[in-house]
């Protein structure tokens, strides 16, 4: 990130997401894997708030990130769609970034129940907060992949993309 004349250089850069990479792996956790390493190379200090995705102490440090467990472990997938309860529990641990050290938060937007609370923290703490979107699904996807709750769906994608500053 680069500075702004008359601001403070961003040296603690956290994230948040529910997977990380090598504990899960596909193309988010594998983009977040590049760009928090070569952060780590410019000197930043590099922090990714997530589950508990290993065993031992709730931080661990990999090539150079941190990865800090915010909330314990639980099934990403409940049959073939996102689990609610999931996205629920990991929003509500998000809460715990009110007291962790950092400059600039980045939110990945799934599951959405993150984006909120972690408004709400960067607010309290003044904060500048951004958002990773992946993808919009819209009204009609969302009505595709829940019927008729598809509409609960779409209106929390509504309501999540205008939480961060900006999405990236």
């Amino acid at each position: 990130m680069r500075r702004r004349a008359g601001t403070h250089p961003v040296r603690r850069i956290a994230f948040v997401t529910d997977a990380v990479y090598p504990f899960h792996r596909g193309g988010r956790e594998t983009r977040l894997h590049e760009i928090t390493r070569r952060l780590v190379r410019e000197g930043r200090d590099v922090r990714i708030y997530t589950m508990k995705w290993w065993e031992g102490d709730r931080s661990i440090c990999l090539d150079g990130v941190w990865l800090e467990a915010i909330g314990k472990h639980h099934a990403l997938y409940a049959g073939d769609r996102r689990s609610i309860k999931q996205a629920l529990l990991f929003g509500l641990a998000t809460l715990r970034l009110l007291t962790k050290p950092f400059d600039v938060l980045d939110v990945d937007q799934i599951p959405f129940f993150p984006l909120l609370t972690a408004r709400l923290v960067c607010s309290i703490r003044r904060k500048p907060m951004y958002g990773t979107w992946h993808e919009l699904w819209g009204e009609e996807y969302w009505g595709t992949y829940l019927g008729r709750l598809g509409m609960f769906g779409n209106a929390m994608e509504r309501l999540c993309v205008r939480a961060p500053l900006e999405i990236i």
